[in-house]
């Protein structure tokens, strides 16, 4: 028997559109494949972690941290950059299984738990098995800019493991990207504020359109 080996083995995001469990929810996204999230829209992530090396790996309890702009992983909680929020379609109950079926892989795995409040999961034992925590998730506008990047992980109670295959995530953040022209360098498109003479300085603006209703505000 060798030492545990715990990996971040796989990721995918799932939609909260459908009334009922998690396991009815839409996939957003093949397997493995990063993504740009819009912030104040809800989502699910699924996180798979794997002891593949014959060890056991007794009553870990997986905890999801986020990385904002690789300035340092940090909890996940309900008043982070991104936060666990309670979904408005889906009604599986946080810490509840949702059976054992991996639902980024497809495949038989040992447990799964759903989460809306970035509690850490059950305690569970893995040797040479697998066990996927889904989270309801939220970007929040106030603390992100657009263009922003935001890591994912798994780690034991705050202890890393090994971080094999997480997801990057890129915000789209229309209140900070709605005050931007584009310019290309040569390589990319950059934001350019839009700006205007007060009388004594120069502030940011907004451009609208009028949907026939209302004013819109317009995203770069």
């Amino acid at each position: 028997m060798g030492a545990p080996n715990v990996i971040n083995d796989a990721y995918r995001r799932y939609d909260d559109d459908v009334a009922g469990g998690i396991t009815a929810q839409t996939p957003l996204n093949a397997v493995d494949t990063d993504w740009s999230q819009t912030a104040a829209v809800k989502f699910h992530v699924a996180m798979l972690v794997t002891e593949n090396n014959n060890g056991n790996a007794n009553n870990y309890t997986y905890r999801l941290e986020y990385n904002l702009g690789g300035a340092g992983w940090n909890d996940v909680t309900t008043s982070t950059p991104i936060q666990a929020v309670t979904a408005d379609n889906c009604n599986t109950s946080t810490s509840a299984s949702y059976g054992t079926t991996a639902l980024t892989t497809g495949a038989t795995i040992q447990a799964t738990e759903y989460n809306n409040n970035g509690s850490d999961g059950n305690a569970v034992t893995l040797k040479n098995s697998s066990f996927e925590l889904t989270t309801c998730l939220q970007i929040d506008s106030a603390q992100v800019t657009n263009g922003d990047t935001i890591q994912l992980r798994l780690t034991n109670a705050g202890v890393a493991l090994v971080d094999t295959t997480i997801p990057t995530i890129t915000v789209i953040d229309d209140a900070t990207a709605a005050r931007q022209l584009k310019r290309y360098n040569g390589s990319s498109w950059v934001g350019v504020p839009i700006k205007r003479y007060n009388g004594s300085s120069w502030v940011e603006v907004q451009l609208k359109r009028y949907n026939g209703a209302t004013w819109d505000t317009l995203s770069g």
